[in-house]
C-alpha cells in the first residue's frame, strides 16, 4: 500500500512555505557585526570676529555705575603684544570719571607712540607718531551694571 506524502497540491504549497520560513529565520539570525567607533572629531571652536585695526578709535561712554564693577579693553597693535587695560569702577560712578581712569590706564599702556585724550564722556586713542604701528581694540570684559560702553571709529 502506498501513502502519499503529498495528497494534494495545498499540502505541497505549505510545506515550501514553512522551509523558506525556516531558513529566512536563520538568515536573519545571524549576528551582527560589532559597531565600529565612529571617528574622532575635534571639539568645534569658538567663532571670533574679525579684528579691525584702525589709527584712531572712540571709547563712549554712558550712564552710571550701579555697583562695583570691573571694564577691560583689549589694546593690541598690528604685529605687536596685546595687553589688557583693566579699569576698576565703584558704586555711583558717572561716565566723566570713568572715562578719565580708561584714559590714564590707556595712556599708560599704550605708550608714547599713541595720544589718549578724555573728553567729557568720550575717550580718544589715535596715533601720534604717523610710524606708529595701526591698533586693534575691543572689549574684554564688562561687568558694569547701569554702564554702557561703545566702540566706534575715531
Amino acid at each position: 500500500m502506498r501513502t502519499d506524502v503529498f495528497r494534494s497540491p495545498q499540502s505541497f504549497i505549505v510545506l515550501v512555505m514553512a522551509m523558506l520560513c525556516l531558513v529566512g529565520v536563520s538568515a536573519f539570525a545571524q549576528e551582527e557585526p560589532a559597531p565600529t567607533a565612529p571617528p574622532a572629531q575635534a571639539a568645534p571652536q569658538q567663532a571670533q570676529a574679525q579684528r579691525v585695526f584702525r589709527s584712531a578709535w572712540d571709547v563712549i561712554i554712558d550712564g552710571k555705575a550701579e555697583i562695583n564693577g570691573v571694564l577691560a579693553l583689549n589694546f593690541e597693535p598690528q604685529g605687536g603684544e596685546a595687553k589688557l587695560v583693566r579699569v576698576n569702577v565703584l558704586a555711583k560712578t558717572k561716565a566723566k570719571q570713568i572715562a578719565k581712569d580708561l584714559a590714564n590706564q590707556l595712556a599708560f599702556t599704550a605708550g608714547a607712540n599713541y595720544k589718549v585724550k578724555a573728553n567729557d564722556n568720550k575717550v580718544t586713542i589715535s596715533l601720534k607718531n604717523k610710524k606708529a604701528p595701526v591698533y586693534y581694540l575691543g572689549i574684554e570684559e564688562q561687568a558694569l551694571d547701569g554702564v554702557s560702553i561703545r566702540l566706534t571709529k575715531g
